[in-house]
């Protein structure tokens, strides 16, 4: 878990474009940053660590009516830890 010497920062954007009035296609980016606080069983004593995580979203809304839509997202996950 985190702990209250840890840190988190979090950026999020999108974009959302309409093709015609009842379709759209979203585009987004989440980026997010864990410098954390482990606990390092081998040698003792705790060592601090980073990891990142970006989304890219690709998405695609339908509206049939007012009641009824379809929505599709495509997520691509990069996850790189330094340890």
């Amino acid at each position: 878990g985190l702990g209250s010497d840890d840190r988190v920062e979090n950026f999020r954007v999108g974009l959302k474009y309409g093709l015609t009035s009842a379709s759209n296609v979203d585009l987004g980016l989440e980026y997010t940053q864990y410098d954390v606080l482990r606990f390092n069983q081998g040698v003792g004593g705790n060592l601090r660590g980073q990891a990142e995580e970006v989304f890219y979203n690709i998405g695609y809304g339908y509206t049939f009516n007012s009641n009824t839509s379809f929505k599709l997202l495509y997520q691509i996950v990069d996850f790189t830890d330094d340890g």
